[in-house]
């Protein structure tokens, strides 16, 4: 996944998730959770649990109800 090793590149943290285990950009993450895009309260209990907040970015490359999970969880930690 060339998006998430730019990131690392650049010396972001990276926290990932996705219901499939083998998720490709799994390995490259620094943290990685077996969490559906759609299970909100699991991402936001992850986002506390690895201390989110504003500073932090949200990023989805997934199908659309991806980008609703990822909005309602950056709602959640004030995340513009």
């Amino acid at each position: 996944m060339d998006y998430l090793k730019a990131l690392k590149e650049d010396d972001w943290h990276v926290v990932g998730t996705d219901l499939n285990l083998y998720a490709p950009g799994k390995n490259v993450c620094d943290k990685f959770y077996n969490c559906g895009y759609d299970s909100i309260k699991e991402l936001i209990a992850i986002g506390r649990k690895e201390g989110f907040t504003k500073t932090d970015k949200v990023f989805t490359a997934s199908a659309q109800f991806a980008h609703l999970g990822a909005s309602l969880f950056a709602e959640e930690f004030s995340i513009p």
